[in-house]
């Protein structure tokens, strides 16, 4: 960090350095240092890639999620062929609660690039939130084609399983979760709502 301000020092006109600086202080959780570079960064380069979609990530890192979409659509206008604006946009919907909105960003950002698996489960997530199951499992059925192993599909799909009422089944998507991931922050959660479920 301390090399990247200095470079800054040494060559005002170069906004690489900067931004690099305003990623890491995103990746020590310190948003409002993250802004103040990445600010910098847009008044040497208005259209530098992605310097938006990091000025949202720090927003909605400091929990303004109405500021975090702005910035998403300040980068789509920037820079339309990226996907990250729309994820960004999904990411802060969810923030707020407006599921049905976070799904039609994911898709969007599907359209754009090929995506992964977890790009699957979130949107899964977003449906699932909204009440549309049906869907929501269609998802995960796409992120499952996608990388199987995935831990995260089965939790989700512990979730829609359990919403619709159908406990065995969510008894062992959540199992598949715990055997994929034996060590996950929520472990113990999902082990008592696997006894809690069992036991209906």
């Amino acid at each position: 960090l301390e090399s990247f301000l200095r470079a800054a020092v040494l060559d005002p006109a170069d906004a690489d350095p900067l931004f690099e600086a305003g990623v890491m202080y995103l990746q020590i959780k310190k948003p409002q240092q993250a802004l103040e570079q990445l600010r910098r960064v847009e008044k040497i380069n208005p259209l530098y890639p992605l310097v938006y979609y990091y000025m949202g990530r720090a927003s909605l890192l400091a929990g303004k999620a109405a500021e975090a979409i702005e910035y998403a659509e300040k980068e789509r206008q920037a820079n339309p062929k990226l996907a990250e604006s729309y994820i960004l946009a999904a990411e802060a919907y969810t923030q707020q609660k407006q599921y049905s909105l976070c799904a039609k960003e994911y898709q969007k950002a599907i359209q754009i690039q090929s995506p992964g698996a977890q790009i699957y489960v979130k949107l899964a997530s977003c449906y699932r939130r909204a009440g549309n199951l049906d869907v929501a499992m269609a998802m995960l059925n796409q992120a499952a084609a996608r990388e199987s192993g995935l831990p995260d599909i089965y939790r989700e799909q512990g979730q829609v399983y359990e919403m619709n009422g159908d406990y065995n089944r969510a008894i062992e998507a959540y199992n598949q979760y715990l055997a994929l991931n034996p060590t996950g922050a929520d472990v113990a959660q999902i082990r008592n709502k696997i006894i809690s479920l069992g036991s209906r």
